[in-house]
């Protein structure tokens, strides 16, 4: 597949998955958790990383298990990095890695990933995160002092969705906890569900798309009895339900036309049970692939071997990551890491090759990067920690070519590039 044939694909995808009132992302950005609301896990653009040398390191307080996000904070023409870690949420210079701000959040240790957006209007970005102190935080992007805070009634392991799912104009954030959470830009409750029979909570972090191609976005999350819900972001009213019969995790909902037939579907990972397919517009199984153990990472939805139609790609606790077919569920490639795998995979054409590659972590301490269509081992960066955070790739020093950024249990926060 050539380069031009990747972007395409990519700015097509969003643009059919998302309405212009999701946000104003750039186009090397990232703005929240896998990405976008759909949590799509692929990145347009291209980098130059054949050998990566490591750009620079920020130490932190405390395990960095969250996911990193990417925007320009402050206006400036410049991306800053937003990440957390057990202790806080940091901004950090996309260019430099210098230390922008910290602000300290209520939990005894953070999971959930910030998201970047404009939620109030003013014209000027704000970082949303919850809390494992059961609140939800805006703060403020050129400070990180805390603009308002939205107590939860449980802890907040979920990451932030932005997106306008009313259609007012606005962006909401969207987060699940006891209950999943719609929130306005000043955090004022819009709506809250909570599933008849009661659920038991989540700590999957919200999907968002057009479903049923209504033009009105619907909400997909997980509980943790692993019932995946979809729900109408107008009203909060549950679409659909499909009960997979396992045991809900941390592992969050991807969204995209997987089979390429002009329709969405949503793939998730279900612990004890697999990978499955369900159909956007009903909850139906399309289709489901067995991995026992459970599952912590969450699918990333791409086409990363050039045959035209998306695969689903995802990691696990039993080592591997695995590539599967879209309009099939088979099985197109497995690679085996070191030990678990609880990061996310990252979709991106991280060389300038005009393929994409998939970019994973894993508790062995190693980040990879393997050839999108085999799965082969095209380099590894040893972090020195586990990795647990997903990769984010972005254009964070304005060269007009994708880097890569994520957390490592080490304490520190780390940004790759080319040699």
């Amino acid at each position: 597949m050539n380069r031009l044939r990747w972007l395409l694909l990519t700015v097509l995808l969003s643009a059919f998955l998302l309405p212009a009132t999701w946000g104003k992302p750039g186009p090397l950005d990232w703005p929240m958790f896998r990405h976008d609301p759909a949590r799509s896990g692929s990145a347009p653009g291209q980098g130059q990383i054949t050998n990566p040398i490591e750009k620079w390191e920020l130490p932190v307080r405390g395990l960095a298990e969250p996911s990193p996000a990417v925007g320009d904070l402050d206006s400036d023409g410049t991306m800053e990095v937003v990440a957390g870690s057990y202790r806080g949420v940091y901004a950090i210079a996309g260019p430099t890695g210098r230390e922008l701000w910290e602000s300290p959040l209520s939990g005894p240790f953070e999971i959930s990933s910030p998201a970047i957006g404009d939620i109030d209007g003013d014209g000027l970005p704000e970082v949303v995160v919850g809390s494992m102190g059961g609140n939800i935080y805006a703060l403020d992007g050129r400070t990180g002092r805390v603009k308002w805070t939205y107590h939860t009634g449980s802890k907040v392991w979920s990451s932030p969705a932005l997106a306008d799912v009313d259609g007012d104009g606005q962006l909401e954030v969207v987060v699940g906890s006891d209950k999943l959470y719609v929130l306005n830009g000043r955090g004022k409750l819009k709506w809250a569900f909570f599933p008849d029979p009661p659920w038991t909570g989540t700590t999957s972090s919200p999907a968002i798309a057009d479903l049923d191609g209504d033009g009105q976005l619907e909400i997909v999350i997980e509980s943790l009895d692993g019932i995946v819900y979809a729900v109408e972001g107008r009203s909060g009213r549950e679409l659909w339900h499909s009960d997979t019969a396992g045991e809900g995790d941390i592992s969050s909902p991807a969204i995209g036309d997987v089979d390429g037939d002009g329709r969405l579907e949503i793939a998730i990972g279900i612990s004890g049970k697999g990978l499955y397919l369900l159909d956007g517009a009903t909850g139906r199984v399309r289709w489901s692939f067995p991995i026992t153990g459970l599952i912590r990472s969450s699918p990333a939805i791409g086409d990363v071997d050039g045959d035209g139609v998306p695969e689903v790609v995802m990691g696990s606790n039993d080592h591997h990551v695995y590539a599967l077919d879209g309009q099939s569920g088979k099985l197109k490639w497995r690679f085996t890491a070191g030990s678990l795998i609880e990061s996310s995979p990252a979709i991106g054409d991280i060389d300038g090759d005009g393929e994409p590659e998939v970019i994973i972590g894993s508790h062995d301490g190693r980040l990879y990067c393997l050839d999108g269509a085999t799965g082969r081992k095209e380099w590894e960066f040893r972090a020195g920690g586990q990795v647990f955070s997903s990769p984010t790739l972005a254009d964070i020093d304005g060269d007009g070519y994708l880097e890569v950024v994520f957390g490592c249990n080490k304490g520190a926060v780390i940004a790759l590039d080319k040699r």
